[in-house]
């Protein structure tokens, strides 16, 4: 399965850095990325950030082994497992702007976005399952999937 993990630990350390008016060494080497996979076309029509160690066709193959529990699952179930796994491993990018104080050296901070604590829910409730992740996510600054301008529900593909 995707682990939330190491998009937490990142981004709870990048959040103290810029907190404390230094901008974190971590940033410089950041870059947000387009999606050009198969897995979550559909879903991840946005920039996202690399998870280090990871290419996104490991993190492809990693979700698809996951959707691949729930094959034979009820329409409802896979959309939303597939609306979620792709959010956890396709962190979308939040770009900020320089706190007062914090010299413009050349770098925006980024920040990797962790899927909604609703997309989560959607996701228990259709697969009949229980996401301990789901208790470390917020319904604020993150991912829900939805165009910004929220135009309506977005409905991802199989």
């Amino acid at each position: 399965m995707v682990s939330l993990v190491p998009m937490v630990i990142a981004a709870v350390g990048m959040v103290s850095c810029i907190s404390a008016l230094q901008l974190p060494p971590q940033a410089a080497g950041l870059q947000c990325l387009p999606y050009h996979g198969t897995v979550c076309s559909g879903v991840v029509d946005y920039e996202y950030l690399p998870t280090p160690g990871q290419t996104a066709e490991e993190q492809d193959r990693s979700i698809s082994d996951s959707l691949s529990k729930f094959e034979g699952k009820i329409y409802e179930c896979r959309i939303a497992a597939k609306r979620y796994f792709c959010a956890s491993a396709f962190s979308k990018c939040r770009q900020m702007k320089l706190p007062a104080g914090v010299p413009n050296v050349g770098v925006v901070p980024t920040f990797p976005t962790l899927p909604c604590k609703s997309v989560c829910k959607q996701y228990e409730a259709a697969c009949g399952v229980t996401e301990e992740s789901c208790n470390m996510l917020s319904n604020q600054k993150c991912n829900d999937l939805e165009k910004e301008d929220t135009s309506g529900y977005k409905r991802a593909e199989l």
